[in-house]
């Protein structure tokens, strides 16, 4: 009856104890600065939730393209000097390519290629 007993109690300890779920995605900023050809991102992009801060330091207008998985994200127009949140899903050891579509601004350099880790 006592091992029965301390079963019983033991079970309904471990009912109320919370077990280790999946680990909690931790959200990353990744800045995507955009001067006159060239997009330089930091920190790199990691596989989850990213956001992306594009700040465009060009005199020129550029804009924020993210592809890949499937999936495909964009900024609006982005004037000179002002910046653009884009919020992405990533995942992990897919390839995505973010660019520049104004004009033939990724042909001339504003054109990269990451992969999410």
């Amino acid at each position: 009856m006592r091992t029965l007993l301390v079963a019983v109690a033991f079970a309904a300890v471990l009912a109320v104890i919370p077990t280790a779920g999946p680990a909690r995605s931790i959200t990353q900023t990744v800045t995507a600065e955009e001067a006159n050809f060239k997009i330089t991102l930091s920190p790199r992009p990691r596989a989850g939730t990213v956001i992306f801060v594009a700040k465009n330091v060009a005199p020129i207008v550029h804009d924020l393209w993210v592809r890949g998985g499937g999936k495909t994200w964009h900024t609006k127009l982005i004037q000179p000097g002002e910046s653009a949140k884009l919020q992405t899903t990533l995942k992990q050891g897919v390839r995505y390519r973010v660019w520049c579509a104004v004009d033939a601004h990724a042909q001339l350099g504003m054109n990269r290629f990451v992969i999410a880790r």
